[in-house]
């Protein structure tokens, strides 16, 4: 893939390991669907409720949030799975509604 001057410093770890990591899995993304290049955003959807991430995908949030991973650009996610007002009267889950909060952190 044809990588412009920011992204050759991130893929060298020059922004930290986070983006690196981010990064290199972008171009195998990339490579597979046989892109040239990347396409700048403005603004990102991520999937992020427990419910779909589960408990795997809350541990690599926690990892990549540990090494320093943000956010660079407006960042969307789905709509909550907890009622947050109303989660003990719904008798929803209080593990469930702790991971819940923990994502929105």
């Amino acid at each position: 893939m044809e990588l412009d001057r920011e992204e050759r410093a991130i893929l060298a770890g020059e922004r930290g390991d986070a983006a690196q990591r981010a990064l290199r899995y972008q171009i195998e993304v990339g490579r597979f669907w046989g892109a040239r290049r990347f396409v700048r955003v403005t603004n990102v959807h991520m999937m992020g409720d427990i419910e779909v991430m589960g408990d795997g995908g809350l541990e690599w949030l926690r990892e990549q949030a540990g090494q320093g991973a943000r956010c660079r650009v407006t960042t969307t996610t789905n709509a909550r799975c907890i009622d947050f007002a109303h989660c003990e009267r719904l008798g929803q889950d209080p593990a469930e509604v702790a991971k819940e909060r923990e994502l929105i952190a």
